[in-house]
């Protein structure tokens, strides 16, 4: 099995099967075939990965955040700005 990363074909080594799983890594992505990454390694390597965040971030930065304040009776309650303390 192999890749196109940054326009080089990469081997990723093996023939995957249906008994092969992604591995699981706590703060990164387990891969096929026993590999793994970090989340900082696929920002640097993949440009894909670098595009897809971008957009949504920009996306995601475009949207108006509220505040909140919890009211006694466990609802709550927006507080606008000419609210807020």
């Amino acid at each position: 099995m192999a890749l196109i990363s940054e326009g080089q074909l990469v081997a990723l080594g093996g023939r995957r099967d249906s008994t092969e799983r992604p591995t699981r890594l706590d703060g990164g992505v387990g891969l096929w075939g026993g590999r793994s990454a970090d989340y900082g390694t696929l920002w640097r390597e993949q440009p894909h990965v670098r595009t897809v965040i971008d957009f949504l971030a920009r996306g995601v930065s475009q949207l108006g955040l509220h505040a909140f304040e919890r009211q006694p009776d466990g609802d709550r309650a927006r507080v606008h700005e000419e609210n807020a303390r």
